[in-house]
């Protein structure tokens, strides 16, 4: 399951437009896939996307600093 949580989460960041990217958005489409999913569980996952989509953009552009705003959130 964690993998459809994964692809969800990254598919979002990579086409969402920037405004709506943060980590209300991140948490709810990982509850929404599966309301069960364990809090440790959504934030590794949340943590290998943003990892994952963020290295896609060009470092330091606005898009990939909004997707690095997301990790302390999660915490």
């Amino acid at each position: 399951m964690s993998t459809v949580i994964y692809n969800k989460i990254y598919e979002f960041l990579m086409t969402a437009e920037e405004r709506q990217i943060n980590a209300t958005s991140i948490i709810y489409l990982g509850m929404k896939e599966n309301r069960w999913v364990s809090q440790t569980e959504l934030k590794s996952i949340v943590e290998r996307a943003v990892g994952s989509a963020s290295n896609v953009f060009m470092e330091g552009s606005s898009r990939q600093l909004k997707i690095f705003r997301i990790l302390p959130q999660v915490s």
